[in-house]
């Protein structure tokens, strides 16, 4: 499994990202996760990946990605929420995933994920559909 790595997430969200991701380091990543709490952490860092997932509109001259997903409510985003009532993850362009290609889509979230803020959902989401390449608690997951 390659490696993956998160930063800024609280303990609570950091239980149910998979787990083989990690909390903090160097090096080369398959996937560099940031929350929002964990921008300012980063911003001076370098960080070398080959997918970043970030807050929508925010990059680093230090970061280096040849896949840049953003997550937000801001309709530019990569991965956004269509509807927050009963939540259901948008995801606005191809992405590449380690089982394969990922097209433009909608998928419910299902199940647990009504219980997190937006911005917890997108950031969850996008770990388990960037690292894993697919979604935990819902029907579809390990297809």
């Amino acid at each position: 499994m390659e490696q993956m790595v998160c930063f800024g997430a609280s303990e609570r969200l950091a239980r149910l990202l998979p787990p083989e991701i990690q909390g903090g380091g160097t090096g080369f990543w398959a996937l560099c996760a940031i929350s929002g709490d964990g921008i300012d952490q980063m911003l001076d860092r370098p960080l070398r990946c080959k997918t970043l997932l970030t807050p929508g509109g925010v990059f680093s001259s230090h970061w280096q990605a040849e896949q840049v997903v953003s997550y937000g409510l801001d309709r530019r985003c990569t991965l956004t929420l269509s509807s927050l009532e009963k939540p259901v993850l948008c995801v606005q362009r191809r992405l590449d995933t380690p089982l394969g290609t990922l097209e433009e889509q909608e998928l419910p979230l299902c199940g647990h994920w009504e219980r997190f803020s937006a911005a917890a959902q997108l950031l969850l989401s996008g770990v388990w559909l960037l690292g894993r390449g697919y979604l935990p608690f819902s029907p579809e997951a390990r297809r």
